[in-house]
Parts: C-alpha cells; sequence; structure tokens
C-alpha cells in the first residue's frame, strides 16, 4: 500500500481550505459569501469526519448545518430583494 492517496488527499484538503479561507477574509462586509463558506467548511468537515469515522455522530453538528443553510439562504434573498428594488427605483426615476 502506499502514501500517494494520502499525500493526495492532505494536499487537496490544504489547497481547499486555503481557498476557502482566503475568500473568507477578502469579503469582510459581504454576510452571503461569509455565510456560504462557513457552510461549505462545516460540510466538508462532516464529510470528512463521516469518511475518517463511519459511526461519527452527525446529528450534533446537521442542526447547525441546517441553520447555516437557512442563513445562507436568508442573506441571498435580502441580497436579490435590495438589488431588484434599486432597479425598479432606478427606472422609475
Amino acid at each position: 500500500m502506499s502514501a500517494y492517496p494520502t499525500i493526495r488527499a492532505v494536499a487537496i484538503g490544504i489547497l481547499v481550505t486555503y481557498l476557502l479561507w482566503a475568500i473568507f477574509e477578502t469579503h469582510v462586509g459581504n454576510s452571503l459569501v461569509r455565510c456560504g463558506v462557513l457552510t461549505l467548511y462545516l460540510a466538508l468537515v462532516m464529510g470528512a469526519a463521516l469518511v475518517l469515522k463511519p459511526d461519527f455522530p452527525v446529528w450534533y453538528l446537521g442542526p447547525f448545518l441546517l441553520l447555516l443553510r437557512m442563513l445562507t439562504m436568508f442573506f441571498l434573498v435580502q441580497r436579490t430583494y435590495l438589488v431588484l428594488r434599486n432597479r425598479w427605483r432606478a427606472k422609475k426615476i
């Protein structure tokens, strides 16, 4: 058995973590992006935990993931509403 798959998995994990953290840090005032990145982080951590330990109690993190998903959707709807409202006001003037 070789160590190549393990090294590749660790390298991909480090790369994904670095990219998501860079996105998180550069969008300071954008709640939609920041909440979305946190949701992706938690989903990846839960997936990795289930792969490494199949009997991992996911139900502890499941409600938190659901809350983050709903919060991300709220920010998406809020952003859509603001864009549509501003377009409507610009056409009216």
